[in-house]
């Protein structure tokens, strides 16, 4: 096979594509099962001198999940194997390299708040992928990374990590979310051991993990874990409370767009109340959380920060509340607060206080900071503010361009329960963004939504309506599995949405390609769900109007055991796992008889049924053949299978013919 290939880009060839692994030599303990060798995710040849020859994709596949000519190129692929062999240990191989590489790149980028990355000791890999076209080969060799791109004529070319190719690395690069709910994954502890390799005697944690679970750095590190873990546990309170607005925010925007989320259920009502001691709770957590400052600089700050905005909303402010109220101050102060944290969360906004400038002129930041914030305070409120209100909004000024918004519909009520309709007439959305920005209300408000269970009535040959029921309930009231759906699709377009805002400055680059990994992807799911799981998806991704001359392609990854869901994937998109080995299946899964896949797809090779019923039937069998008789009325009524029951029936007959 030849390195070398003329390259010419075409519209399918720009689709985001995982190529495979190849894994070398490495302790059992990160390999676990897997052995050394090429591990494609799907059909493709084994790497020759770190080059692969990539099939094209044909325009009937391309289509497949494209939802309308608007949406980003869409391609779907899977993982399948039985428990144990090997399919969370390869996505952990894959994690531990997108982590190394990023951070590899943020230790040559100076930033004023440092990413909280760490190296992941121990692999020894190679992450094929295509992206904008091109071949791509991430390479870590243990504490070595380098990255090979390919270039016009199909040579692989070496990318020196540096701060000077830092933008180059990342545009050819995407952005990856990992979604796992499963309660025995990513513990820390899990990962630690000492390593006695001999070309690697480092120690191997899982502390790379917690870098992962945190995307305070606007987006720049280019991976994050979901849900949120400490130690392994999902904090489900808060999960809880981080998923409710999220789910909100799509099931209107889904009303809006005459659609259902979650499927089978309509928003009735949607109601909202002020939140007491919010100002109090709130910067009291703010406080606690950031005592490396001294207080008094951050309450100046905070109140040169009220002032500015004062000067920008008080007319609107007076009309609706009134000169002093405590809605008044209210509204300021949470236009302050979000200020001050966004300056101490995001290096661009950091960049703004002028700490910087004091390090070049000799001073110490940690203590003579304190003295220059103060002097400047009101310059730098003013620079801070003129930052925020700048266009265009992106995720990290949103929740402040909400609350701006608020201010402009001059509505004076701090609590009310209405019609869904009613309420989202207010403003046309189309997209997540528009309906967060000009629907929903600022975080010092609680917000809830009622649904009605949905059932289609025919009302003729052509003809059908939708008839709610007369009970609505609140989100808390769903099954598991509907909110696992829900909670699941509303992280993915939230981010979705927050990466397509993010435009180039001096510390981030634009991601324009995304991967979604979903491991353990079917759990809490009915079979029904999974069957409509990459449905689901894709009407979510239409429905959320990403935006594809932003993010042009997303790959979808999906790690599972359902057949129903593999009857939506391409056989030759798939990686098959058994014993730790990649198998080759040449059998179409798309589209195929679920039983067919269970044998062919997923080394189904026993019984159909229970293993308990497996063996009562066959000493049922066993006994019937011995006595030449029909077993008891009672056995029969166990025998859920109309074959084994038609010869039990017949078993003299049975007997005699054998």
């Amino acid at each position: 096979m030849s390195e070398i290939r003329k390259f010419k880009k075409k519209g399918n060839d720009l689709a985001l594509r995982l190529i495979g692994l190849h894994l070398h030599s490495m302790d059992a303990n990160i390999s676990k099962n897997l052995k050394p060798g090429w591990y494609p995710f799907g059909k493709y040849p084994e790497p020759s001198n770190g080059f692969v020859e990539v099939p094209p994709i044909s325009d009937i596949a391309a289509n497949l999940y494209k939802a309308s000519y608007k949406s980003p190129m869409v391609t779907v692929g899977c993982i399948v194997g039985k428990n144990g062999a090997g399919k969370s240990s390869l996505l952990d191989i894959f994690y531990r390299i997108v982590n190394n590489l990023a951070y590899m790149l943020s230790s040559y980028k100076k930033m004023p708040i440092p990413t909280r990355l760490s190296y992941a000791n121990g692999v020894n890999a190679d992450l094929y992928y295509v992206c904008d076209g091109k071949l791509n080969r991430i390479e870590c060799a243990y504490e070595k990374v380098s990255v090979y791109r390919e270039g016009i004529w199909g040579n692989m070319s070496k990318i020196q990590i540096s701060n000077s190719n830092f933008d180059m690395i990342l545009r050819g690069f995407f952005y990856t979310i990992a979604v796992n709910y499963s309660i025995y994954s990513f513990n820390e502890d899990d990962y630690d051991y000492r390593s006695i390799d001999v070309t690697d005697s480092l120690d191997v944690n899982g502390k790379w993990l917690e870098g992962l679970f945190h995307k305070n750095d606007g987006y720049m590190t280019p991976i994050t874990i979901v849900p949120y873990r400490t130690h392994g546990a999902i904090d489900i309170k808060s999960e809880n409370e981080l998923a409710h607005q999220r789910i909100l925010v799509f099931s209107l925007l889904f009303l809006a767009k005459r659609k259902q989320f979650p499927y089978g259920y309509r928003p009735k009502y949607v109601s909202f109340k002020l939140r007491k001691n919010y100002q109090k709770e709130t910067w009291y957590k703010f406080l606690e959380s950031h005592k490396e400052w001294d207080y008094s600089v951050l309450e100046n700050f905070r109140a040169e920060l009220d002032d500015v905005w004062e000067d920008f909303v008080s007319g609107d402010l007076v009309a609706v509340f009134g000169q002093d109220s405590e809605m008044y101050k209210l509204v300021l102060f949470y236009l302050s607060y979000k200020s001050l944290k966004i300056c101490l969360t995001y290096s661009d906004y950091y960049d703004q206080l002028g700490l910087e400038a004091l390090k070049e002129k000799g001073g110490k930041v940690n203590h003579e900071s304190d003295e220059y914030l103060n002097a400047y305070l009101p310059m730098i409120a003013e620079r801070v503010v003129a930052k925020i209100r700048e266009l265009p909004i992106n995720h990290i000024t949103l929740k402040i361009h909400q609350c701006l918004d608020y201010i402009k519909r001059l509505d004076p009520r701090t609590e009310a329960r209405e019609n869904a309709y009613t309420f989202i007439s207010r403003f046309p959305a189309k997209s997540y963004e528009e309906v967060f920005l000009h629907l929903m209300y600022p975080s010092f408000f609680d917000m809830d939504i009622e649904y009605v269970r949905v059932e289609k009535v025919k009302a003729g040959r052509y003809e059908a309506f939708e008839r709610d029921s007369n009970t609505s309930f609140e989100l808390s009231k769903m099954s598991s599995g509907e909110k696992q759906m829900m909670y699941m699709v509303s992280y993915v377009i939230y981010h979705l949405n927050n990466i397509q805002s993010v435009d180039s400055d001096k510390y981030r680059i634009p991601y324009h390609y995304v991967n979604l990994v979903f491991d353990e992807a079917e759990l809490y799911y009915h079979p029904e769900y999974q069957r409509r799981f990459v449905a689901m998806l894709l009407e979510s991704l239409n429905a959320a109007g990403i935006d594809k001359r932003k993010i042009r392609s997303v790959n979808i990854l999906i790690a599972t055991h359902s057949p129903f869901i593999l009857s939506d994937v391409l056989t030759e998109n798939t990686l098959y796992l058994s014993e730790g080995n990649p198998v080759r299946v040449d059998k179409q899964t798309f589209g195929a008889n679920y039983y067919d896949m269970l044998r062919s797809s997923f080394f189904f090779t026993n019984s159909p049924i229970g293993d308990v019923a497996a063996k009562a039937m066959k000493r049922w069998i066993q006994s019937a053949q011995r006595k030449g008789k029909t077993p008891s009325a009672e056995i029969m009524r166990m025998v859920g299978d109309s074959f084994i029951a038609n010869y039990l029936l017949n078993i003299e007959e049975n007997v005699q013919d054998s």
